[in-house]
């Protein structure tokens, strides 16, 4: 925000305009509203009070909160296509609405995506939303009791606040007195209550914790001017922690080294047997044999690259490129068996939801490995990259590929 420009109203009034909105928003996400192109609806009322709340309060809109507004609203609107991958799409989803908010306010730890992407979702997840859960409704309380200045409008307020529970003990004593008076009393509030209770209760008991949710992320991006975990402290930490000698990693990695290549060896003798005449057995028998193994694998070499670039000492990092390159080609040699499995698979049985799921996994895990070897020779942004290769194989393996292969993924 440009601190000369102070904002075009007042912060109290802001915040109480977007409780308002979020008790709407909530109302229509938690009712049958949301059916034909609901969530692109959703989509588009969400983004217009986030834009909104972010122009009150001079908030420049950078190139990267396009991006995410234009990929939450792509996939509200293709959600009302297909049905498939529901699960999966729906948490995508909720997840974009989170880093699209930090993006809009600036809120991220660094100016861009950044190796901070993870610690700036957990912020905008847990640590900002329930840290401001009941701020909605202090907020609307203090504004209202702020903001009405006339004795009588309080002197009503206040009266019906007492009479409400008078009356209501009042009559449940009388009604238990007099039995045609219960059964008045309890066909009046059936008449006056039956279409609240039956539908709307349930959707405003559900939309309170959806709306005080988005109010605590969207107001703790407007109130806090640092971001709660900062990229100095973790940066500070790591430095800290920079004391595992590079032999150890060293010794590490030539003896995985050793057990894969043996493993390659074997797998590799089994492969023209697979192949020569692959049965449907066969086949399911090759690919289901570990498969989900090789994703361990690959997570435990992405954690030994992690540790050669964060937890080597200082003195030490200049010469764990080798070390870097062993792990990062043998982990692509994991993912190209895994595709391989993953191939005869489809090739056997055709698509499942599951398996391409898997398929959309090991594509962005392969193209972010090689973006990590040029990285070794060109400076760029890779975590951009990497979040990018993930987010464009997610759109055209859950949304795109199901709009050609309807009936397969069934």
């Amino acid at each position: 925000m440009n601190q000369n420009k102070q904002p075009m109203i007042d912060r109290d009034t802001l915040l109480f305009c977007i409780a308002i909105a979020t008790y709407i928003f909530g109302h229509f996400y938690a009712s049958l509203l949301v059916i034909y192109f609901a969530f692109a609806k959703l989509a588009v009322f969400y983004i217009v009070i986030v834009e909104a709340s972010a122009y009150f309060i001079h908030k420049e809109r950078t190139k990267e909160s396009i991006l995410w507004a234009t990929f939450l609203l792509f996939q509200g609107i293709l959600l009302g296509f297909d049905r498939s991958f529901e699960f999966e799409k729906l948490a995508f989803l909720h997840a974009t609405v989170i880093y699209y908010t930090l993006c809009r306010f600036q809120r991220l730890s660094l100016p861009n995506t950044s190796e901070t992407i993870l610690l700036d979702f957990f912020q905008g997840w847990i640590i900002q939303p329930f840290s401001h859960i009941f701020a909605r409704m202090i907020h609307v309380i203090k504004y209202i009791l702020t903001h009405i200045r006339s004795k009588q409008i309080k002197t009503i307020l206040f009266s019906i606040i007492i009479l409400i529970p008078l009356v209501l003990f009042a009559l449940g004593q009388l009604s238990a007195i007099d039995q045609n008076f219960s059964t008045l009393t309890n066909s009046l509030f059936r008449f006056i209550f039956h279409e609240l209770i039956s539908m709307n209760f349930y959707r405003i008991i559900w939309s309170i914790p959806v709306g005080a949710y988005l109010f605590g992320l969207i107001s703790s991006c407007i109130l806090s001017e640092k971001p709660f975990i900062s990229y100095d402290g973790c940066r500070e930490f790591f430095l800290k922690k920079k004391v595992i000698p590079l032999i150890s990693i060293r010794i590490t990695t030539v003896v995985l080294l050793a057990l894969y290549l043996a493993f390659f060896i074997f797998q590799l003798s089994d492969l023209p047997t697979v192949l020569a005449a692959p049965t449907a057995q066969s086949s399911c028998e090759y690919a289901v044999r570990g498969f989900w193994n090789f994703f361990r694998i690959m997570g435990l070499n992405i954690v030994l690259i992690l540790a050669l670039n964060f937890l080597i000492r200082k003195e030490d990092t200049n010469s764990t490129k080798i070390d870097t390159y062993i792990l990062l080609f043998t982990t692509i040699c994991f993912n190209l068996l895994a595709c391989l499995k993953l191939g005869l698979y489809f090739f056997t049985y055709g698509y499942t939801e599951r398996r391409v799921i898997a398929l959309w996994l090991l594509v962005a895990i392969f193209i972010s490995l090689i973006l990590m070897i040029i990285r070794m020779h060109k400076n760029f942004n890779l975590i951009q990259f990497i979040t990018a290769t993930f987010v464009t194989s997610y759109i055209l393996f859950l949304y795109i590929l199901p709009l050609f292969y309807p009936t397969s993924l069934m």
